[in-house]
């Protein structure tokens, strides 16, 4: 235990900074009282902080990404809680930048949209629903009909089944899945086919 020069509670080591500068290895105040001096002084000194990224950070654009590439690799969470709370404490900035990456990058966006759905709606894969359209030659399993196909699932078990054009996906809906509702309904249009 070790008590803090900042807030002057007594905390436990993993609390506090190494340093080689002190006798017991570790910084005189604690984590957080060094980060919340830090944020206040880059608050209260803008144009220092300008002038030193300016310096440093734009003058070699390639070494700098590679070092925050590396970085990003070795805290793959943190970088995740870094973003959040940019995003939360700057909500228009997120917004003005992200309008402007999606109107610049649509199609990918518009491809990254679908993986991520495939992926938490169905545990699906891009590739995988690629084949499955494939391996079904790009028609409906209901119809036999070369349409825009959407994905057919259990709603019982989740399941994937296949692929269905809207209609045929939507019948299937309507009819709750249920084996004996489209038994019935295909032997009245039989018997009403007759009259």
């Amino acid at each position: 235990m070790k008590t803090c020069n900042g807030c002057g509670e007594e905390k436990g080591l993993s609390e506090f900074y190494k340093s080689d500068k002190s006798k017991d290895g570790k910084t005189a105040r604690c984590r957080l009282c060094i980060k919340t001096a830090y944020y206040s002084w880059r608050k209260s000194n803008p144009d220092r902080v300008k002038e030193i990224r300016n310096k440093y950070y734009y003058k070699d654009p390639a070494a700098r990404r590679a070092a925050t590439a590396a970085w990003r690799d070795k805290n793959p969470g943190r970088n995740a809680v870094i973003a959040l709370r940019w995003r939360k404490e700057n909500p228009e900035k997120h917004k003005a930048g992200y309008s402007r990456y999606y109107n610049e990058n649509k199609e990918k966006c518009a491809i990254v949209s679908k993986r991520c759905r495939l992926r938490s709606e169905y545990g699906l894969t891009l590739e995988d629903w690629d084949s499955l359209q494939k391996f079904q030659d790009y028609k409906c399993a209901g119809c036999m009909q070369p349409k825009k196909l959407y994905i057919d699932h259990c709603h019982k078990s989740g399941l994937v089944r296949g692929g269905l054009c809207r209609e045929c996906n939507l019948s299937l809906g309507h009819a709750k899945d249920s084996h004996e509702t489209l038994d019935r309904l295909s032997a009245y249009l039989k018997t009403a086919g007759e009259k």
